[in-house]
């Protein structure tokens, strides 16, 4: 999930500045701000989500007072927690990364717009 969030902090920098060059203004408040908002909505359907699954699969809640463990799922729970457990993330990073297959901005523009915002920024009397 690392390189993930290399990417998307990345993705976030260039569109600041691509912004930037596009209209004159900076955007980092809003996008960061806007980050922080979609981390919390995500979050919370995630939570919901996995509490709907364990609901769907039957989880049942340990006593406290039990003595032994073993056994206490449905066999339903048991053959399907390691799968929605271990896929789910592999799912997600791949839905994740299809966006970032339609990213159209090459080096090349990149330095461009680079090169322009440090001549605009070098000639603002301050």
């Amino acid at each position: 999930m690392g390189a993930l969030s290399i990417a998307q902090t990345s993705v976030f920098c260039d569109s600041v500045d691509y912004m930037e060059w596009e209209t004159g203004k900076r955007t980092e408040g809003v996008t960061f701000s806007m980050q922080t908002f979609f981390t919390k909505v995500s979050s919370g359907i995630t939570g919901g989500l996995a509490t709907l699954s364990l609901s769907l699969l039957g989880y049942k809640a340990i006593d406290d007072t039990a003595t032994s463990f073993i056994g206490t799922q449905t066999a339903e729970f048991d053959a399907w927690i390691w799968p929605l457990v271990m896929l789910t993330p592999v799912i997600a990073s791949i839905l994740y990364i299809i966006p970032l297959f339609f990213i159209r901005y090459s080096p090349e523009k990149r330095a461009q717009v680079e090169k322009d915002l440090a001549q605009r920024r070098n000639s603002i009397d301050y």
